[in-house]
């Protein structure tokens, strides 16, 4: 949730898609490798499940 409240700034946004996000994209990261998420990555993300206002 954290990472979308960063991304979007916007605490009750983030509240409203995060699970969302988290079975799209958290869930898809490997466990035991190190990982990153650019800003576009998150946008993409945002964009395929559906939320408006991504930047």
């Amino acid at each position: 949730m954290a990472i979308l409240a960063d991304y979007l700034r916007d605490d009750n946004a983030a509240l409203a898609h995060y699970q969302a996000f988290k079975e799209k994209v958290i869930a898809a990261l490997p466990e035991q490798l190190e990982w990153t998420l650019s800003r576009i990555d998150i946008e993409h993300a945002l964009t395929d499940i559906g939320v408006r206002g991504a930047e």
